[in-house]
């Protein structure tokens, strides 16, 4: 959120105080990004889902074939998103 823990954002969004304005930032969202054929979810104010499926700590992995071929350190900052964009660049370009 733009009030709160933000990030650099291509779709400004505020601290959501309603399900409607939840609504909205999702639809504002979908509409600066192509998701075209993928099933998109929202979550409830009590952030349930987030709740029941959140993965701590964060870890980002890349798997091929069934593989796992790159692990990073446990995140937030024991990460860096360009190692794997290195990665995927050294094996797949």
């Amino acid at each position: 959120a733009t009030d709160g823990w933000a990030f650099d954002q291509e779709v400004k969004i505020k601290h959501h105080k309603s399900l409607q304005e939840r609504r909205d930032a999702c639809k504002a969202f979908l509409d600066a990004h192509d998701f075209s054929g993928l099933p998109v979810v929202m979550d409830t104010m009590a952030d349930s889902a987030a709740k029941e499926y959140q993965s701590l700590p964060e870890r980002l992995y890349i798997i091929v074939d069934g593989k796992i071929k790159f692990k990073s350190g446990q995140g937030p900052y024991g990460y860096h998103i360009w190692e794997v964009d290195e990665w995927l660049n050294k094996h797949f370009s």
